[in-house]
């Protein structure tokens, strides 16, 4: 284990650690490989690591906390999650752990971890900007690819601001993208923005379970046992532009509860459910949506909503709306071959107008 505390800077330049786990006492001893810890109270110090390489790790490998800045490029983790007897052991096996950094950038990881591969948290600071961009990240056994959290002792005064990730995510035991709020502080994130490419996943590929002012997305989601999008929690604006294939066949490619405004774009095919929203007040769908197992679209207690050229083929039934759901404008819209044609709409103040479902 190698631990610097530092009021001040530091950089890592380079340099392989072999932290040999088989050849140690794992699990019993799980010492965190490479420890950077600064000085909250200090402002303007930053940690660096670059071309830095770590394999077979017994606890996170890379941890940076308390700094005003963290800046890593170019770092490769392999975990070697294939030499671990049971996949729990997986558990703690970060490559990557940040903790209270105001601001963070992450640029070309390669890693593959036995547990989340990149995982930044927040405890009582607001971290302005997160940053990752490149690379590939992979945790198969455990865990996520990219976790965003306040941590379980969080206060109310840690918040998230505004993450931008745009990286590769590949073969992942869990949630590709997961942001929570795990003690329930209410505490939220600013602005969420997910590029990229999310593919075999064992849960969602991208799963917003903290409350989000925005939330866009226009990555491509493939292969996920789960939701393609889960947005689970309270938010304001969420739009998304993206290709979402192949997801659970009791899921939904897009998944949104007590949203003020949902705006689907782009293409959601072979899966559950097209678009799920509950509690929201409003819905824009100007999509293609096809071979589906269930529904196109379905709203439940959705007071607004607009769907406008959307090409809806290979689905159980086009649209479908209920409870309080009204004033739903349905204008322009294509479908067939659909198990059910036409759609089925709640409230009394609906239009309908120039669609043709075949």
């Amino acid at each position: 284990m190698i631990e610097w505390t530092i009021n001040g800077s530091i950089t890592i330049d380079g340099g392989t650690f072999d932290a040999n786990r088989s050849g140690q006492n794992f699990p019993a001893n799980t010492p965190k490989e490479v420890r950077l810890v600064g000085d909250p109270n200090s402002g303007g110090d930053f940690a660096r690591i670059q071309d830095s390489t770590g394999f077979e790790n017994s606890d996170f490998f890379f941890e940076i906390r308390d700094f005003d800045q963290a800046s890593v490029e170019n770092l490769t983790v392999d975990s070697r999650p294939e030499l671990l007897s049971d996949p729990a052991l997986g558990s703690g096996l970060d490559g990557l752990h940040i903790y209270d950094v105001r601001r963070i950038t992450v640029a070309n990881p390669q890693i593959r971890s036995g547990d989340d591969a990149v995982a930044i948290g927040v405890f009582d600071t607001t971290i302005e900007q997160i940053s990752i961009i490149g690379g590939t990240l992979s945790s198969p056994i455990h865990a996520n690819e990219i976790r965003i959290h306040h941590e379980a002792e969080a206060t109310t005064a840690g918040n998230i601001g505004y993450a931008f990730l745009a990286t590769n995510i590949n073969d992942c035991a869990e949630h590709g993208i997961r942001v929570t709020d795990d003690p329930g502080t209410g505490n939220r994130i600013s602005d969420l923005r997910i590029s990229g490419v999310i593919q075999q996943c064992g849960q969602s590929g991208i799963s917003v379970e903290a409350k989000a002012d925005r939330v866009y997305c226009d990555a491509s989601i493939q292969a996920v046992d789960g939701h393609g999008i889960a947005l689970h929690n309270e938010g304001y604006d969420a739009r998304v532009d993206a290709l979402i294939q192949n997801f659970g066949s009791n899921s939904n490619g897009i998944f949104a509860n007590f949203y003020d405004t949902i705006r689907v774009e782009g293409e959601i095919a072979q899966g559950g459910v097209g678009v799920r929203a509950i509690n929201c007040y409003e819905l824009y769908v100007s999509a293609t949506i096809r071979s589906l197992g269930g529904r196109a679209i379905w709203g439940s207690d959705v007071r607004h909503a607009l769907v406008t050229g959307s090409m809806m083929k290979g689905t159980a039934r086009p649209i479908y709306s209920e409870g309080t759901s009204d004033y739903w404008t349905i204008v322009g819209n294509h479908g067939r071959d659909n198990a059910t044609r036409g759609m089925q709409l709640a409230g009394a103040n609906n239009l309908r107008a120039n669609n043709q479902f075949l």
